[in-house]
């Protein structure tokens, strides 16, 4: 869990019997993304990716531009910078793009992506009403998922999060910042 406790800076918090702070190895102001599975946690902070293992030990980190949000499988990592965009693989090398290079966030299983590139305001959190859209890499292309390939998504707007379906890695759910 990331708390701010209403001062701006981040503390992340884990459980295990009880609450307890958990410190990175290299300290931040903001962490904007924690994202973990089974296996392990990663974190992005200030110009850093950090991934630990289960019992909280440093296994991998690597320094980019400005990382918002980055997902490990335990074979690849994606990562959405704020200067360089979508970035595949410890070295940065890119992939093929989706439509546009806006990224909220990302979801990756078994080489493929998810991109939900939905917005809100940072500064108080209101929706931007970006149309409802999600982009989907298979390995090869990109497809996108809009109101045009996908009538249902002209009700929602700033798709901002995506994530995997557990028990069936061919599924994803998308959640819009104000639609659902």
């Amino acid at each position: 869990a990331i708390n701010n406790g209403g001062t701006g800076d981040n503390v992340i918090y884990r459980e295990n019997g009880s609450w307890k702070t958990f410190q990175p190895t290299v300290s931040a102001t903001a962490y904007p993304s924690l994202w973990a599975d089974d296996a392990r946690m990663v974190i992005t902070g200030g110009s850093n990716i950090m991934i630990y293992d289960t019992n909280l030990n440093l296994t991998y980190s690597w320094s980019y531009s400005s990382p918002v949000d980055a997902v490990f499988d335990g074979t690849t990592l994606c990562v959405c910078d704020k200067n360089w965009g979508l970035m595949v693989g410890a070295t940065g090398y890119g992939v093929t793009s989706p439509l546009d290079n806006n990224v909220c966030r990302i979801a990756a299983n078994n080489g493929k992506i998810w991109i939900a590139p939905g917005s809100k305001d940072q500064y108080n959190w209101n929706p931007v009403w970006r149309g409802g859209s999600a982009y989907y890499y298979d390995g090869t292309s990109w497809s996108n998922f809009n109101r045009y390939s996908l009538p249902v998504m002209d009700n929602f707007f700033d798709i901002c999060n995506i994530v995997f379906d557990k028990s069936n890695p061919n599924k994803a759910f998308l959640a819009g910042w104000t639609t659902g």
